[in-house]
């Protein structure tokens, strides 16, 4: 044992000594490449154009109302909403140059999930390069309204998140369609191209970064979004104006006014309770 003990001991310092030498000659392992995220996270300020690969759906392909699907297929299934979105801006003919100078009109007629939806797609349009997006307040705007307003601004289209009369809810229908310049919804030649950006996507542009916050819809304000301005606008002032040109607004006031005269107004759950109700309470 007393004879075991030196040889041991040496052993043991001439492996604890190849372990170092054998530690300290190995190359250091390259260093890792930081993600987007890590990068930007370093500014709290930091607002970043950011390409996402993605893979098409096969079941994207708009009617002149737009893509309509459920609620739980557009927010459950990644990158639903984002890979469309990107087919319409892909789709429309439009350059850099001729983007930075475009405005779209944005709104929804409150379904779920319209609020999300909003802001995802204003992300996706400062990231695309679009000068100018105008929502309305909340983001609520019956279709028609979204055609005037797009008349009105001379916008180069909207883009609605309706699905009509389908059913609504957390169960229910989501859609998403675009209008042209015109107003009206967009022509098969349109949406043809917008299908057939679908089927090949490979990417979409989106806003990313610590300094990417939720756009306040809650007032009529104007705001930027990654060098893009956001206009948020009345939901009714257009609306009303609009119904001025149309209607004798004076007759009206002189029906109503009538102790004979009564009558039910049903917006059948619409978003169109808040002009009407506008319209009656007080011009």
């Amino acid at each position: 044992e007393q004879l075991m003990q030196p040889s041991l001991v040496a052993l043991v310092a001439v492996v604890i000594v190849a372990v170092a030498v054998s530690w300290t000659s190995s190359p250091a392992p390259p260093p890792q490449p930081a993600s987007v995220e890590a990068v930007m996270s370093r500014s709290e300020n930091a607002v970043a154009v950011v390409t996402v690969p993605t893979k098409p759906f096969g079941d994207q392909k708009p009617g002149t109302s737009g893509l309509r699907k459920t609620v739980k297929t557009f927010k459950l299934q990644e990158h639903y909403l984002e890979n469309f979105v990107q087919a319409i801006f892909d789709a429309l003919p439009l350059d850099q140059q001729g983007r930075k100078a475009a405005t779209l009109v944005l709104a929804g007629d409150g379904r779920y999930y319209n609020k999300e939806a909003i802001q995802i797609i204003l992300r996706m349009a400062a990231a695309n390069g679009f000068g100018r997006v105008v929502v309305p307040q909340h983001g609520l705007m019956s279709t028609p309204a979204v055609s005037a307003a797009i008349r009105s601004l001379g916008a180069y289209g909207g883009i609605i998140l309706t699905a009509s009369h389908n059913p609504g809810g957390v169960d229910g229908d989501f859609g998403v369609k675009y209008n042209g310049a015109d107003s009206g919804p967009a022509p098969p030649k349109i949406t043809d191209a917008i299908y057939e950006c679908s089927k090949k996507i490979e990417s979409f542009r989106i806003l990313q970064g610590a300094g990417v916050k939720d756009v306040s819809l809650d007032t009529v304000a104007e705001h930027e979004l990654g060098g893009m301005t956001v206009s948020v606008v009345s939901a009714t002032a257009g609306w009303i104006a609009l119904m001025k040109e149309i209607f004798d607004f004076d007759a009206l006031r002189r029906l109503l006014a009538r102790p004979s005269f009564t009558f039910v107004y049903d917006s059948m759950s619409g978003v169109k309770f808040r002009t009407s109700s506008a319209m009656v309470t007080v011009h």
